[in-house]
């Protein structure tokens, strides 16, 4: 009976019992440092994103990034993260995963120990050069950047240039919340009651290693051709982050 007890306890003291459990991917999720390159992604990577199908088209095309300056290696948190993308149980309404993810975005951090950030600059200038030494190396530049594809459909097609990458040794994930334990969120109150949310090892990348980049900058440009031909870039800061951290999901 003290055994039984003792766990009743336990559960009611560290909220840790629910029957209802989420599962987080946070791969590629936006935060205040970035987007988490779960994909080692290096800065200078351009694609094609296709909104109304939410895909993304590697153009296979280096563009050479100037730097402009690093930052001294320091602990930096990554905070107001959003675009993760949630699993619940069956039993485990819309109502309840609404209420998860806004408990999940606001006390979810990463930590990314011995962090640098480097800033790039002339990101217009270095795509320029990157379309014309495609045409100077024979390439169809047009076809290759798909320009037909965004001239018949503005609103539809955009480029992402990756940007601004943080380095690290190592990026850990914490909650800052009393209602966490052993790496979980127990999110109270909902319509089903508490429910448990875990970010599975196997589920999710993870960022490890000498210099690794554990977030990048994602450039997001309208696209518009000249009359000479060349190309014209406006940066669109309207588009949906979520949706874009669920295109990058498919690469």
């Amino acid at each position: 009976m003290f055994r039984a007890l003792a766990i009743a306890f336990i559960c009611v003291s560290i909220s840790s019992c629910a029957e209802n459990r989420v599962t987080a991917n946070v791969d590629y999720t936006k935060t205040s440092l970035g987007f988490r390159n779960s994909g080692a992604l290096t800065a200078g990577k351009l694609y094609l994103w296709d909104t109304k199908r939410n895909e993304l088209t590697d153009l296979r095309t280096p563009v050479e990034l100037d730097e402009r300056s690093k930052t001294n290696p320091a602990t930096l948190t990554a905070t107001s993260v959003s675009g993760f993308k949630l699993t619940g149980d069956a039993k485990v309404s819309d109502v309840a995963l609404s209420q998860v993810a806004l408990d999940f975005s606001r006390t979810a951090t990463f930590e990314a120990k011995n962090a640098v950030r480097v800033d790039n600059y002339n990101i217009y200038t270095a795509l320029s050069k990157a379309y014309k030494a495609l045409r100077a190396s024979g390439v169809d530049n047009y076809q290759a950047w798909h320009i037909g594809d965004i001239k018949s459909d503005h609103d539809r097609y955009k480029f992402v240039l990756t940007v601004d990458p943080v380095y690290a040794t190592e990026e850990t994930l914490s909650f800052n919340s009393p209602n966490s334990t052993s790496g979980k969120l127990i999110v109270s109150g909902t319509d089903v009651g508490k429910v448990e949310v875990s970010v599975p090892d196997n589920a999710t990348a993870t960022c490890k290693g000498q210099a690794a980049q554990c977030f990048v900058g994602l450039a997001v440009l309208d696209v518009y051709v000249k009359d000479d031909g060349n190309l014209e870039y406006v940066p669109n800061g309207a588009y949906d982050r979520d949706k874009l951290s669920d295109a990058l999901r498919g690469l």
